[in-house]
């Protein structure tokens, strides 16, 4: 048999489910009304001044900054993944949504001292 009589072959066994794109718009649109709002954020609108540095100026237009370099601290890291492969996802997940919440605690962290430090009252 021929490549493409093989191929032919193989896509007739396959059975696709029709998808209702706008079925499926709508829905995205209402988890997305229903979800709730992001929790403020002292953190401000990161700045890109060089391949691989992420940059949060102060608010104030002081002339501060806390830099990062996001991906240094995960080659040093250990990521213990479950021999279940049904948990990967969700060991994946756990693990990405710890480095974000450290990313976090970290920026807040440096711009709430220097508030304290550089803008005292504010």
């Amino acid at each position: 048999m021929s490549d493409h009589g093989d191929l032919n072959e193989i896509m007739a066994r396959l059975s696709f489910e029709p998808i209702d794109v706008y079925a499926e718009i709508e829905a995205a649109r209402r988890a997305a009304a229903a979800a709730p709002l992001p929790e403020p954020s002292i953190i401000p609108m990161p700045e890109f001044p060089a391949f691989g540095l992420v940059r949060y100026p102060c608010p104030l237009g002081c002339g501060w900054h806390h830099d990062e370099h996001p991906g240094r601290d995960v080659a040093a890291e250990r990521l213990v993944l479950p021999a279940d492969v049904d948990r990967l996802d969700e060991a994946l997940t756990a693990h990405a949504y710890a480095r974000a919440e450290a990313l976090k605690a970290r920026i807040e962290a440096a711009i709430s001292g220097h508030f304290e430090q550089a803008h005292p009252g504010r």
